[in-house]
């Protein structure tokens, strides 16, 4: 499975370097990650790290995307997805 890593290390105390999911940092990899309500990527967190990992093929070209799973209605979501809530959420509160 095609994946990308993000040392946890370089998130302790905020988020700082390439390595940062913050999309205002210019120079990070994983700015580019946006939401979606259908994604085609998922997170999965370990001691040192934040995986990135696919779940399907993603082909080239394609946007990579994960659903952030906000815990509250605070932006609006645009994802276009067929069964998109409105809102970036965690499935828990669709």
């Amino acid at each position: 499975m095609p994946f990308l890593v993000i040392p946890r290390s370089l998130l302790r105390g905020g988020f700082i370097g390439q390595y940062d999911i913050d999309g205002q940092v210019l120079r990070n990899t994983a700015r580019y990650i946006n939401h979606s309500c259908d994604p085609n990527c998922i997170t999965a967190l370990t001691p040192r790290s934040i995986w990135v990992l696919a779940l399907r093929d993603i082909q080239a070209g394609e946007e990579l995307t994960f659903n952030y799973r906000y815990d509250t209605k605070q932006h609006r979501c645009h994802c276009g997805a067929s069964h998109c809530c409105g809102y970036i959420l965690d499935e828990s509160y669709w």
